[in-house]
């Protein structure tokens, strides 16, 4: 996290590298993250307003949970996306810390393109589900089935477009893979 207090001793995490040689990807990864903070400041609002209306006023009103709860599978699924953009998902880095530059982005490549082909699928098969519960609304809040199940189409998209990306990345400029060093203290 980072501090807007100018007199913090807390440095601003530094851009990555394509959002540092891409307007393109710098505009959607600060799209990404601004729809991630609403959605969070929108989940906490939701709470609190469940909170209030339950214990206060003694009247709960039930869409708010509902809402809540598909408020945070909204968020989860867009973080997905963000952690691929950082590349900040969570690895197992048994050996590629004895491989050669070159060699840990071959690792790196065929990583992606797994992650790429499973989330390019997972993008097919939750767009027909949506499509199919688009129909159907929710009990309580009465939102549309389709805009809930959409958020899996939505974070698969983000994350399959985010390690093709990271792919490209990976085989023009290998040095720019992070070592185990470098991830051991967190920069």
């Amino acid at each position: 996290m980072t501090s807007t207090d100018p007199d913090s001793d807390e440095e601003p995490e530094p851009l990555g590298f394509v959002e540092s040689r891409s307007r393109t990807m710098r505009l959607l990864m600060r799209a990404e993250r601004i729809l991630a903070v609403a959605l969070l400041a929108a989940l906490f609002g939701l709470v609190v307003f469940q909170v209030v209306s339950r214990y206060l006023l003694g009247a709960p009103l039930v869409w708010t949970e509902e809402l809540a709860r598909y408020t945070l599978v909204w968020l989860t699924f867009l973080g997905a996306g963000l952690i691929m953009a950082r590349r900040r998902h969570i690895t197992a880095r048994l050996f590629s810390h004895l491989l050669g530059p070159r060699s840990t982005a071959v690792l790196e490549i065929t990583a992606n393109l797994v992650v790429i082909g499973v989330s390019a699928l997972l993008v097919v098969a939750g767009w027909q589900f949506a499509s199919t519960l688009a129909r159907v609304d929710s009990p309580a809040a009465g939102l549309s089935l389709g805009w809930v199940y959409g958020a899996s189409v939505l974070g698969f998209a983000l994350v399959c477009l985010h390690a093709c990306v990271n792919t490209a990345v990976a085989w023009r400029h290998p040095e720019t893979l992070r070592d185990d060093a470098a991830l051991a203290e967190g920069a």
